[in-house]
């Protein structure tokens, strides 16, 4: 497994976070910090995890945490491009539930842009 990478763009007013590699209890500060960077940057945030190969419980609690952040003052987070094997783990601990989960960066935007044409 190789470390986390990430890769943070605005389009249209979205924050859209890409994650690679592994998200391990080392890497943890540094997916909060480039979090807080997204948040900072919009309150609509898709979470491209196309290219992460594994995610840590710790790093799904700190997802988790800011998912609620964002959801108290408004925002949206959405997360795209889990990988089967990643998206087996994150239904049996029930994170759907908590988080929508789409296949594609592409999929996230259209809801982003669907909801905000019904405000």
């Amino acid at each position: 497994m190789s470390d986390a990478g990430y890769s943070l763009k605005i389009d249209n007013n979205i924050a859209i976070l890409s994650v690679s590699g592994s998200l391990t209890s080392q890497e943890v500060v540094a997916f909060d910090d480039h979090l807080e960077k997204a948040m900072e940057q919009s309150d609509k945030i898709i979470l491209d995890f196309a290219a992460l190969e594994y995610m840590c419980s710790a790093a799904i609690g700190t997802l988790i945490s800011y998912f609620n952040q964002t959801s108290e003052h408004g925002g949206t987070v959405i997360v795209a491009g889990v990988n089967s094997k990643m998206q087996k783990v994150l239904d049996v601990i029930g994170f759907p539930s908590i988080v929508e989960i789409v296949p594609s960066v592409a999929a996230a935007k259209k809801i982003i842009f669907d909801e905000d044409s019904s405000d």
